[in-house]
């Protein structure tokens, strides 16, 4: 068997409309587990940070559920979570995971000067709600 050379095709489509549900904000969230005690995963979601906790705690590796203990609303969440994930790279504790080592306090104040509310008259896109 053997292909065919590659024809070019014409009706490709060049453009599309975006769905009325599609969503570019979102939050940054911060779990705990208990049986990983100060260590805290950071991440983002699109959906409600409730939700994503449920479906992270139902793979079969966690040994216990994920507890929300803080949630950020960005316009941007993957810029919001990188610039997090940056500040504090020093405590990551795996350089492909987001879980970090740190006191739950100096996570949320980390988050805190990197996400002030818009309302405020600031830049940065997110602020916390929790």
């Amino acid at each position: 068997m053997h292909l065919e050379s590659l024809t070019k095709q014409a009706d490709v489509l060049t453009t599309m409309e975006i769905p009325s549900d599609f969503r570019m904000e979102g939050w940054v969230y911060v779990l705990s587990n208990p049986y990983m005690p100060q260590i805290f995963k950071i991440g983002m979601t699109t959906t409600s940070p409730e939700s994503r906790a449920r479906e992270l705690s139902s793979a079969t590796g966690v040994p216990a559920a994920f507890k929300l203990e803080a949630a950020f609303y960005s316009h941007s969440p993957l810029d919001a979570e990188k610039e997090i994930h940056e500040a504090l790279d020093d405590w990551r504790v795996n350089e492909s995971r987001e879980f970090f080592e740190l006191d739950l306090q100096e996570i949320i104040n980390v988050c805190d000067i990197n996400s002030k509310s818009p309302r405020q008259g600031c830049n940065h896109s997110f602020y916390c709600c929790c």
